[in-house]
């Protein structure tokens, strides 16, 4: 309410209030109370206590006069004047109460001071019996504290939009929000860097549309997702104007309305374009490495390899003196009963040639077996663990062992009875055991004893304590012992460093046994030394116990008699006249149909004939056109034909190792007439039409 105005213009005549009776009961009343007369002056007929003292008045001032004329504010046009008078004039035409809210009007304060005031006023219309309109009751409540307390909360709260504007829009992270359908309701600065579009240009689109096409089905679903009210991070690209491709990592949640229900998606958006690229060139430097890596574990598995076949054909070299003496006695054997049968055979005395025929053959047979052992032992294999008859093994090599060994040191093999079969490379093991015994002749210069005994071995956990490198479990035990010259502590405790020998410069190169040492380790077993100087040495191979399975060899029974051709037709190829012989000859006799050539094309001119061939046995070795390149030849005219290939090269492995398609075997030179007519029939069957 505006001050009550005691200044009057000279001349001006007001008339005393009327006195009425009621006028002491609005004075009384609590409250900041006016009681106005009905006419457009609104003359004062009462004022309440509370408000003289609220506006600091007396009441002879304020009685009699008009409202405006003594509430006025420091500008008559004022809002609060304009709008109280407004509703004072709607009360006198409609008859109507009128309520204003937080209106605005000043008082006065002695000085000549106004103080801003905003108040909550009802105009209550008074009327007589006959409804005519008497007075108006204007009733007010000052709001001044509320008011002013709002103002502070909103500016509180503007301030506070500010801020969190300014944070939104220079935040280090993009933040957009978008409806459940993906279409963008707002988003900062960032957000906007980070896809390449003003906000202008932004809010047309759905999150969709600007994720990558490979990314999108992956957005659907995790938008599906959060407006089940679940939160995740997802990484996806953006595609930028340009065509520029943006990653980011999205941290998208749900913000929900009033009733709780999901209304909006919040997306927090960092760009990892840098991070992604940094991983990529990572992987493509771990790829190089591992390709590197790989690389030099293939040059190493090579060297290894080539490394272990020399050590291999040292010790094979090693055998010449001892294996040439052997074959000198064969061959002697053989020569001498040949000799001494053909000049009976020219005498005419045919009595007793048995006994010859018997010791040429004999002589041929050790002759044969030796050869093949030195073959297969100087074959190069790929390592190979299997299931292994260890005994089996040892005492395949026993007459090896013995040639290599000489006249002057004995050989003693004591294998364990029931022994389990261990797991290893047959060809690794047997490259260790030569290279064993040849280091132990070699300790032995005066002669000795060699001994190689076997047995099961128990290895419990106390006991693998005491070995770094040893796992509790069940190993064979292969023991190599000799009677020589002994070897001391420092010597033993370096033996099995590569390179360290104790042999003279171009006599050793000190891998033998460091080789033996990773064979074994790699086969999961161990191994163990003993030595004193004097008293011989004593290396112990543990390898582990085969879980199941059956040995790598199995020796079969020989049958009684060959098996009978059936009238067949077989191509022989060889170029060798008296193999060539032996071969048609021995197949003629079992009843087989024999054709025969010379070498490949020879051959190839029978094979593209319109004569019948039901196989082809043919060696490997043949000049010009070989027996491998030979039968792919053959199997394009008689792609069923079934193929024999003979040979006596140990090179020649890659045919047992796979390099042989269906309907082919290999037989090893000299082979004895029973293993080729049982070769030759089981091919036979195997190829006829069932």
């Amino acid at each position: 309410m505006a001050p009550l105005n005691t200044a009057r213009d000279e001349g001006q005549g007001v008339a005393p209030a009327p006195q009425l009776d009621y006028r002491r009961v609005y004075e009384t009343l609590p409250g900041n109370n006016l009681l106005l007369s009905a006419e457009p002056s609104f003359r004062v007929l009462a004022i309440s206590k509370d408000l003289l003292g609220t506006a600091l008045q007396r009441r002879e001032a304020v009685l009699g006069h008009p409202l405006f004329a003594i509430f006025a504010d420091s500008d008559p046009q004022a809002p609060g004047i304009t709008t109280l008078r407004a509703a004072l004039l709607r009360v006198l035409e409609t008859g109507e109460p009128e309520r204003l809210r937080h209106l605005r009007y000043a008082l006065w304060r002695p000085g000549g001071a106004f103080e801003e005031r905003w108040w909550n006023i009802s105009c209550v219309p008074l009327h007589d019996e006959t409804g005519a309109l008497l007075h108006i009751l204007v009733q007010s409540e000052d709001a001044t504290a509320f008011v002013r307390e709002s103002q502070h909360a909103r500016e509180t709260v503007r301030g506070l939009e500010e801020r969190l504007s300014t944070i939104f829009n220079q935040g280090v992270v993009g933040i957009a929000f978008a409806d459940l359908n993906g279409r963008y309701i707002a988003a900062n600065e960032r957000y906007c860097a980070i896809v390449g579009r003003p906000w202008p240009e932004l809010r047309q689109f759905r999150k969709q549309e600007l994720t990558h096409p490979d990314d999108r089905r992956e957005l659907v679903a995790a938008l599906e997702r959060v407006s089940r009210s679940e939160s995740l991070i997802i990484e996806r690209r953006y595609v930028r104007p340009d065509g520029g491709v943006v990653w980011a990592n999205s941290s998208l949640s749900v913000a929900h309305d009033a009733s709780g229900a999901p209304e909006m998606v919040v997306a927090v958006v960092q760009d990892i374009s840098a991070r992604k690229a940094t991983e990529a060139a990572l992987e493509r430097r771990v790829e190089r490495r591992t390709e590197d890596l790989r690389a030099e574990m293939l040059e190493r598995q090579r060297a290894e390899a080539a490394l272990r076949q020399a050590l291999k054909m040292q010790a094979v070299g090693q055998l010449t003196g001892g294996i040439a003496h052997d074959f000198n006695n064969m061959l002697t054997g053989i020569i001498g009963s040949i000799d001494i049968m053909r000049r009976r055979l020219e005498q005419g005395d045919a009595a007793g040639l048995r006994r010859y025929l018997d010791g040429a053959a004999g002589s041929a047979r050790r002759a044969a077996a030796l050869t093949n052992r030195l073959l297969a032992f100087s074959r190069q294999h790929a390592p190979d663990s299997r299931p292994l008859d260890v005994n089996a093994l040892i005492g395949s090599l026993q007459e090896l062992l013995t040639r290599t060994l000489g006249e002057q040191v004995v050989l003693r093999v004591l294998p364990a009875p029931d022994l389990p079969l261990a797991r290893a490379d047959a060809n690794q093991l047997e490259s260790a055991l030569l290279n064993l015994v040849i280091n132990a002749r070699d300790a032995m210069p005066q002669g000795g004893a060699l001994t190689i005994e076997t047995a099961p071995a128990q290895l419990t956990a106390q006991e693998a304590q005491r070995h770094a490198e040893a796992r509790p479990g069940t190993y064979v035990r292969i023991a190599v012992s000799d009677t020589g010259i002994g070897m001391p502590p420092e010597v033993l405790a370096r033996v099995f460093e590569p390179f360290f020998t104790t042999k003279p410069a171009g006599q050793g190169t000190g891998l033998g046994l460091a080789m033996i040492y990773g064979f074994i380790r790699q086969s999961g077993g161990y191994v163990r030394l003993h030595s004193r100087p004097g008293h011989g040495c004593r290396v112990e191979l543990y390898l582990p116990v085969a879980a199941g399975g059956v040995a790598e060899e199995a020796q079969g029974v020989a049958a009684p008699e060959p098996p009978q051709g059936g009238g067949e037709v077989v191509l022989v190829v060889e170029d060798e006249p008296a193999v060539r012989l032996l071969v048609t000859d021995a197949l003629g006799e079992l009843g087989y149909v024999t054709r025969e050539a010379a070498d490949g094309p020879s051959a190839l001119a029978l094979l593209n004939s319109d004569e019948r061939i039901d196989m082809m046995v043919t060696d490997v070795g043949l000049p010009g056109l070989n027996g491998r390149q030979l039968s792919a030849r053959a199997r394009l005219v008689r792609p069923e034909m079934p193929v024999l290939f003979m040979t006596g090269y140990a090179d020649s492995a890659w045919l047992e190792e796979g390099g042989m398609e269906a309907g082919m075997d290999v037989i090893g030179k000299p082979f004895a007439l029973g293993a080729l007519a049982a070769k030759v029939r089981a091919m036979l069957e195997g190829a006829r039409p069932r």
